[in-house]
């Protein structure tokens, strides 16, 4: 059906694509690192239900994700904002940021 992936990671950084991830211990915010839902189950708010089971956690006050060109509309629904363009998987992506 879908899948969310996030961790402890730091403002501004971008997880290179095929790394691995190691632990860190002083994280500044929670990031996204994938979020997708099989193409039959799309448009039945998956996506959107499995967001707010990771930024409704309490102890996180910063939210980031690199959001591919053409999914940064479904971000900007949730309240994340463009902080500055990348380019990721060979494309074009904003990384973006929730605050609460």
């Amino acid at each position: 059906m879908g899948f969310i992936i996030s961790f402890p990671y730091f403002v501004g950084k971008i997880l290179p694509t095929n790394s691995i991830f190691n632990k860190v211990e002083e994280s500044n915010c929670c990031y996204i690192n994938d979020l997708f839902v099989a193409e039959e189950f799309r448009n039945k708010q998956i996506g959107l239900s499995l967001t707010e089971s990771v930024i409704s956690d309490k102890s996180n006050k910063i939210f980031c994700t690199t959001s591919l060109k053409e999914h940064e509309s479904f971000w900007n629904k949730i309240g994340f904002r463009s902080f500055f363009k990348t380019e990721y998987c060979g494309k074009e992506a904003s990384y973006m940021m929730l605050i609460k």
